[in-house]
C-alpha cells in the first residue's frame, strides 16, 4: 500500500521528476489524477504507479483547480495487487501538511467547506472511469461540462462529495454508491441514467431545476435504494423516475419529494420496472405521515389514504388509514402478472404446532353506485406467507398454502364483510354493503410473523375504481 500526492498550486510535472510520493514531489502544473493513474505516464521510468489499496491525496487550491478541456479518463487499471481492495482518492483541505497515515480526520474537505475541483471543460468533454478494482471518493467536488459515464469496472464509491454535470450522470457496468453526496444539474434537461447495477444514494441532495430525475432507462441492470435524499431543489413538478426500459425497482425511503404535484412514476415498456416510497415527504397531491407509503408501476398506483375501516389500522400519530390501490388507465387485463400489489403488513403470531390460526385481511372499494359488485378472486385477492417451517432462525418467508396463497377463482367472489364499518369520508366508499375479506386458516409450529399483501387486477369506470385495504391483520 502506498501514498499519492496531488497538488494542483505548486505540484510539479512528472516529466520535470515529480513522483507524487509526497507533498514535496506531489504532482501538478497542468497534470493531476488521470495522469498519477496512467501507468504509461507515472510508470514510464520506474514503474511505479497506483495500484490497488493505495491512497491517493488531492489538496485544495487557492490558485487553481485540476482542470483539463478534454475528455479525462481515471483507469487505475495497473498494478499486480489484489484487485479486491479499493484505491481511495481523498479530498484535503489546502492548509493540510499531513501525509500518509497522519491524515486525521479534520484534514478532510468535507461537505460545506472548500473542497478540492476535479474539473472537465469544454463542450462534448466527459469523465470516464474504467478500473478493475473498487474507486472510493471522499471529499471531492467534479464539474463535468458534459457527461461522469463509470462505464467498466467493480465498486465505484463518493463519500462527502458533489457531482456537478451540465448533462447527466450515466452508469454502466458496475455498482455505485453515493453517500452524503450531492447531484447538481446545470439545467432542466439533466439527469442521473443508473443503468448499472446497483445504485445506492444515502444523504444528500438533488439540485438544479431537474424536470425529471431519474431517466433514459434507469435501474437497467440493477436496482435503486435512495434514502434520506432532497430532491426540492428540483422541478416542483419534476418526475422522479421516467422509466423506460429499466427492468429493477427504485426504493426511496425517508426522501424530501418536490413541493408541487411531482410524478413518481412514468411508466416504459418494461413491465418489473417499479418505484415505492416510505415515508417520503411531498406537498400537492401527495401527502405526509409515518405511515406514507407510494408505489407506482405499469398496472397503477398505491398510497396512504384517510379512509379507513374502523378498529382496523391506526399510525398512532395521525391516526387511522388504508391504502389506496388504484388501476392503470387501460389496464384491463386481469391476472396475476398484470396487478397493481400493495405493502407486504405482518402481525405476530404465536405458534405451538397443535393451534389453529385464521388471519383475515379487510377491504373494500367504491364502485357502490355504478352497478354495486363483489370482486371475483382472479380480481382481488391476498397473498399469505409465514415464517419457515424450521422456525424463525432466517427470518425468512413461505407460503402458508400454496393452494391459498393465490386465491383465484374466475367463478365466485371473495367472501362478503358484513361486520365492518368503513368511514365514508370524502371520496372513500359509498356504499358499505360492497365490503370483502379474505381470510387462510392455518397451524404455526412456532412464534413468528405472518405476512400479507393484497394485489388487484380489476379496473371498473373511470371514476370508480379504487380498491381500499385495512393494513392490519386479524388474528382468531
Amino acid at each position: 500500500m502506498a501514498y499519492w500526492y496531488v497538488d494542483p498550486d505548486s505540484g510539479a510535472t512528472i516529466a520535470s521528476g515529480a513522483t507524487g510520493a509526497s507533498w514535496a514531489q506531489a504532482i501538478g502544473n497542468g497534470e493531476g489524477l488521470d495522469d498519477l493513474f496512467d501507468s504509461a505516464v507515472l510508470g514510464a521510468g520506474d514503474n511505479e504507479f497506483v495500484d490497488a489499496g493505495d491512497t491517493v491525496f488531492l489538496r485544495s487550491s487557492s490558485a487553481g483547480d485540476d482542470t483539463k478541456a478534454a475528455t479525462r479518463t481515471l483507469n487505475p487499471n495497473g498494478g499486480t495487487e489484489d484487485k479486491t481492495q479499493s484505491i481511495k482518492v481523498i479530498g484535503v483541505k489546502a492548509a493540510t501538511t499531513h501525509e500518509g497515515a497522519s491524515v486525521v480526520a479534520s484534514d478532510v474537505a468535507v461537505q460545506g467547506e472548500t473542497q478540492p475541483v476535479f474539473a472537465v471543460t469544454g463542450a462534448g468533454n466527459d469523465l470516464n472511469f474504467t478500473m478493475t478494482q473498487p474507486l472510493v471518493f471522499v471529499g471531492i467536488r467534479f464539474e463535468i461540462i458534459d457527461q461522469a459515464f463509470p462505464q467498466l469496472g467493480n465498486h465505484l464509491s463518493f463519500y462527502d462529495c458533489t457531482l456537478q454535470t451540465a448533462n447527466r450522470f450515466r452508469a454502466s457496468g458496475l455498482n455505485i454508491y453515493w453517500y452524503n453526496t450531492n447531484f447538481e444539474g446545470a439545467g432542466a434537461g439533466d439527469f442521473i441514467q443508473t443503468q448499472g447495477g446497483l445504485f445506492e444514494w444515502r444523504g444528500g441532495t438533488c439540485t438544479g431545476s431537474l424536470t425529471t430525475i431519474f431517466n433514459t432507462n434507469p435501474f437497467l441492470s440493477g436496482p435503486g435504494y435512495i434514502e434520506g435524499v432532497d430532491f426540492s431543489g428540483c422541478s416542483a413538478t419534476a418526475t422522479i423516475v421516467a422509466s423506460g426500459s429499466g427492468r429493477h425497482p427504485a426504493i426511496f425511503q425517508s426522501c424530501k419529494f418536490p413541493s408541487g404535484a411531482y410524478n413518481l412514476f412514468t411508466a416504459g415498456s418494461e413491465q418489473e420496472s417499479a418505484v415505492i416510497a416510505i415515508g417520503c415527504s411531498g406537498s400537492g397531491s401527495h401527502t405526509t405521515s409515518v405511515q406514507d407509503y407510494e408505489y407506482e408501476d405499469n398496472y397503477g398506483t398505491v398510497d396512504a389514504s384517510t379512509n379507513y375501516r374502523v378498529g382496523g389500522a391506526d399510525d398512532g400519530d395521525t391516526g387511522e388509514f388504508s391504502y389506496a390501490m388504484t388501476p392503470g388507465d387501460n389496464k384491463t387485463q386481469e391476472g396475476t402478472k398484470c396487478a397493481v400489489k400493495s405493502p407486504w403488513f405482518r402481525v405476530w403470531v404465536a405458534g405451538d404446532g397443535s393451534t389453529s390460526r385464521t388471519l383475515t385481511v379487510f377491504t373494500t372499494h367504491d364502485n357502490g353506485t355504478s352497478g354495486g359488485i363483489d370482486l371475483y378472486e382472479d380480481e382481488l385477492w391476498v397473498e399469505f406467507s409465514t415464517v419457515q417451517p424450521d422456525g424463525d432462525t432466517n427470518n425468512l418467508f413461505t407460503p402458508i398454502d400454496n393452494a391459498e396463497r393465490f386465491l383465484v377463482n374466475t367463478t365466485a367472489a371473495g367472501a362478503d364483510d358484513t361486520g365492518s364499518t368503513w368511514n365514508n369520508a370524502a371520496g372513500s366508499p359509498t356504499n358499505n354493503t360492497y365490503k370483502q375479506k379474505f381470510s387462510v386458516t392455518y397451524t404455526p409450529d412456532y412464534d413468528g410473523f405472518a405476512s400479507a399483501r393484497v394485489w388487484y387486477a380489476k379496473r371498473m369506470t373511470s371514476s370508480f375504481d379504487v380498491a381500499y385495504v385495512d393494513p392490519r391483520i386479524i388474528i382468531t
